[in-house]
């Protein structure tokens, strides 16, 4: 029914690069699934990082730290939030948010997919336990566990430029 409505045309450049990109990512199958036993760096490293570098939920309200007037006050107050991170910035474009809040509003039937994923990448951004102003509140947060459960995220604890044979 639905390729009547003219979506092949739509669908028949993508479908056709699936071999293409099936064939260009083979060497890193087998790396995929092997698991995190000769990472470069071990798991407690990347769960450290994780827990540095997530997202604080005060940093999407304060404005840039970049700005010539308020830039100054900004980093002073973020630099104890973020004490391992030289300079960390998140700057959410208050402008962009609300024009995509209002398109998503408007439009809701055909920008849902589109929200959605939005929050998802956000509920990532937070990291593996809220956070709020520095305080670490105990909460967790589904990304540590959705990482545990699905097989060959372990992937991003690899060296990418192990060989395939090895």
């Amino acid at each position: 029914m639905w390729l009547q409505r003219g979506w092949w045309p739509l669908l028949r450049p993508w479908v056709s690069a699936l071999p293409l990109l099936f064939l260009l990512l083979l060497p890193l199958l087998p790396g995929l699934f092997g698991g995190i036993g000769d990472a470069s760096r071990s798991a407690d490293h990347w769960r450290t990082q994780a827990t540095y570098y997530s997202l604080d939920l005060v940093d999407v309200l304060l404005p840039s730290a970049h700005h010539p007037l308020w830039g100054a006050a900004i980093n002073a107050y973020q630099a104890p939030l973020h004490p391992s991170s030289a300079g960390w910035v998140t700057t959410p474009g208050y402008l962009a948010l609300g024009l995509a809040l209002v398109g998503l509003l408007a439009c809701w039937q055909t920008a849902r997919v589109w929200g959605l994923m939005i929050a998802v990448l956000f509920l990532f951004a937070l990291g593996t336990h809220l956070r709020v102003n520095g305080v670490e509140t105990g909460l967790p947060l589904p990304v540590a566990q959705l990482f545990a459960a699905l097989p060959g995220t372990s992937f991003a604890f690899r060296r990418s430029w192990r060989p395939w044979w090895q």
